[in-house]
């Protein structure tokens, strides 16, 4: 099903390309977080279709404040995140802040951040997947179940 999803992005995103919605002409950060493990089934995810002409970053933040980094989507492509169980447990509410990235070829400790956004609150349990769509402007993301 994970997969699936994965393809639906990818081809939305191919489409958007196409129709030149989506500016290719930004520069690249060379510096990458190392891509995180491949979710396991069990595990609640968030799909974040990245559509975006830069790369994003994205947190969940419970609502007491604590924040936690899930990964960077390099611009136009798609990638499975995991939550962490302490979010994971059907009960806690957390918010996803995504962050689009200043194109850099500095180190990534010193790439700034362009804009963020952030969800309404979200709950989740192990085996949910959250489908999130990264828009130009971020502003237009929008999460879909």
């Amino acid at each position: 099903m994970l997969a699936n999803r994965i393809r639906f992005c990818l081809g939305a995103a191919a489409l958007l390309t196409v129709l030149g919605a989506l500016p290719l002409s930004a520069a690249m950060p060379t510096d990458r977080t190392a891509a995180p493990d491949t979710p396991r089934e069990n595990d609640a995810t968030v799909v974040v279709c990245n559509h975006n002409s830069l790369d994003v970053v994205v947190y969940a933040v419970s609502e007491a404040g604590k924040r936690f980094r899930l990964g960077i989507v390099p611009r136009t492509s798609d990638q499975a995140l995991t939550l962490p169980e302490q979010l994971a447990d059907g009960n806690t509410q957390f918010r996803l802040r995504i962050y689009s990235l200043r194109p850099s070829q500095a180190a990534s400790i010193t790439r700034g951040y362009l804009q963020a956004v952030k969800t309404n609150p979200l709950t989740a349990s192990a085996g949910d997947e959250i489908m999130l769509y990264v828009m130009r402007p971020l502003a237009e993301s929008f999460i879909a179940h």
